[in-house]
């Protein structure tokens, strides 16, 4: 493994392979910024002939590569929840890679399940103090995690406690299924880990479920998810007087999925878990100012199920007419069980959403850096069937400022 550089930058030319820094291999990005220092010894090639040069760090730092992380580590578990064993044929071959890279984890926050670590991970993430890392542990028992992970006498929780003993600090991630690992199973889990000195934070998540579903699994019910409520909800105030903050925390589907509102922002503490679904929608609310708009301006909103209630009610709130026209998406693409925005696909919101002269909102999340629906469809050639679709962004505050300088 090694990196190559992208385009011409200072002493280095595109398609030139950075072997060693200061002596060191450099496998990857992260090599790369570690090993960097005041003045550096780069040793590299150059159409398969050996040279090396000194280097500042600002030299270094303008280069850009064209594989920051080469050879990333695919996941070997079985996990039955598993959402890309969920996806339908005949999608891009990207969506299908099962990733368990713990630099991915570092870099972007990736979860891993640490299953897949070597020795030589390890010494490395303590070597070069990678942290945070974000963890899918799912439970502590080992016949719980090979029911669930399809794995046996996997080491995750022993790499786990050694990371926290070399105060690496993780963000632990545990997917919720109901009967297998909620329940005593999940009691076992948050004991055995509450101890550990450097576990920044425990999201709990539900399993989600789309139509191509290979295993018997079910989604929480509002009864149940009700109860996860009432369990969690003492043990996080006594995490709070022990640790300072809830610690543990539920993903806004559970409140959302029983009908409570979700907690105020102080729960959320510094919203370690934002990505993972967590706080999402505290963070919307407290964000939202409304923006100054026309009185006579119509907006069509797009939305998953899941927001749909929440961002009609805020959208149109203290209006005397309904400026936005929210609707949420029904996904028929992954199913019914999928309700969040982020999974909407381009031909479900085309089949929904009639051709129409007024602005038609769309958040920006639908779409990755390609520019390119879940379903392959190309935002250009999206515009061409809904020529009056607006790509907006997710935060609310961004969202509120973007709508008033656009429409204002």
């Amino acid at each position: 493994m090694s990196l190559i550089v992208e385009k011409k930058a200072n002493k280095f030319c595109a398609g030139d392979t950075i072997r060693t820094l200061n002596g060191h291999r450099v496998l990857d990005i992260i090599d790369y910024r570690f090993y960097q220092q005041e003045d550096n010894l780069v040793e590299y090639k150059r159409d398969e002939k050996p040279l090396s040069v000194q280097a500042q760090v600002s030299e270094l730092r303008e280069l850009t590569f064209t594989k920051e992380i080469p050879g990333i580590k695919k996941c070997q578990n079985r996990c039955r929840f598993c959402f890309i064993d969920q996806l339908p044929k005949g999608l891009r071959n990207t969506l299908y890679f099962k990733d368990d890279d713990w630099r991915l984890s570092f870099l972007t926050g990736n979860f891993i399940t640490l299953t897949n670590l070597e020795i030589k991970d390890l010494d490395r993430i303590i070597e070069q103090r990678i942290s945070p890392l974000y963890v899918s542990l799912h439970a502590t028992d080992n016949s719980v995690r090979e029911d669930l992970m399809g794995t046996k006498a996997d080491n995750a929780v022993e790499n786990l406690i050694r990371l926290d003993k070399e105060r690496i600090i993780t963000h632990i991630q545990i997917v919720l299924c109901p009967g297998l690992n909620d329940g005593d199973a999940l009691v076992k889990t948050l004991a055995d880990i509450e101890g550990l000195s450097n576990i920044g934070s425990v999201g709990l998540v539900p399993v989600g479920l789309t139509r191509y579903q290979k295993h018997d699994l079910n989604s929480f019910t509002a009864s149940q998810a009700q109860d996860l409520i009432s369990f969690i909800e003492p043990l996080q105030e006594r995490f709070l007087k022990e640790k300072g903050e809830n610690w543990v925390y539920l993903a806004d589907e559970f409140y959302l999925r029983a009908g409570a509102g979700v907690p105020e922002e102080a729960h959320y503490h510094d919203f370690e878990q934002l990505e993972n679904g967590v706080g999402l929608v505290r963070k919307w609310l407290e964000g939202f100012e409304k923006p100054k708009i026309p009185e006579n301006g119509s907006f069509v909103v797009i939305t998953g199920k899941a927001f749909e209630p929440i961002l009609e009610e805020q959208l149109n709130k203290g209006s005397d007419k309904a400026l936005f026209d929210v609707r949420g998406i029904k996904n028929e693409f992954f199913g019914p069980k999928i309700n969040v925005t982020g999974l909407l696909t381009a031909r479900d919101i085309l089949s929904q959403v009639e051709p129409t002269n007024t602005p038609v909102l769309i958040p920006d999340i639908v779409l990755n850096e390609n520019r390119l629906f879940l379903d392959d469809m190309s935002e250009e050639e999206f515009l061409k069937k809904l020529p009056t679709a607006h790509f907006m962004p997710t935060d609310s505050k961004e969202f509120c400022c973007w709508l008033q300088q656009s429409f204002g």
